[in-house]
């Protein structure tokens, strides 16, 4: 056999050095996922709060623009939320606020893409809190937004296994804003 004919043979690889490379790749993956896990639940706890106040702000500046009511809407088991307004009273989309018989606003879904119903992961859990101390409950779970550019107050507080952050309309006057992050 020549020279070279022996080089080719030399190469390869062993059963062994292949399975010394697996398990070193293996202790790798194992020791790096709980990394990952945290991370992945940070993110999202990040995004679900960056939507909802992005959502907010949004509502807040067509409240004063379009001199109407808008409102965040939760759904009672605080998986999901949307983007809802105050209905016009008249055909022509005027700027007063209708009212039902009980002197409630009656609200209708935003167009587009922030009227969907946005969804909080299951990871994170939604409390929301009026500022006067007692959790809201039911289907009529709204924040709403003035054409003065008040907002109800209240306190969102996300949480997820490691870390909670909290929204509020109360600590800055006027503004939706991060307070909290833990």
């Amino acid at each position: 056999m020549s020279l070279i004919g022996k080089m080719k043979a030399n190469n390869a690889f062993t059963f062994i050095e292949i399975m010394l490379a697996v398990i070193i790749i293996g202790i790798i993956v194992a020791l790096a996922s709980p990394n990952f896990s945290k991370g992945y639940s940070r993110f999202e706890l990040n995004k679900s709060t960056d939507d909802l106040l992005s959502v907010s702000r949004w509502a807040q500046a067509m409240a004063i623009g379009q001199e109407r009511i808008y409102a965040l809407s939760f759904s009672a088991d605080r998986r999901f939320y949307n983007l809802v307004r105050a209905k016009a009273s008249g055909q022509d989309e005027g700027t007063a606020n209708t009212e039902d018989a009980d002197g409630q606003i009656s609200f209708e879904p935003v167009r587009g893409s922030l009227g969907r119903m946005h969804m909080i992961p299951s990871a994170i859990h939604l409390v929301m809190r009026q500022s006067y101390g007692f959790n809201r409950t039911g289907d009529t779970d709204l924040i709403q937004f003035y054409p003065d550019g008040t907002i109800d107050p209240a306190t969102i507080q996300l949480n997820s296994l490691e870390q909670k952050t909290v929204l509020s309309s109360t600590e800055v006057r006027g503004m939706m804003t991060k307070v909290n992050d833990e």
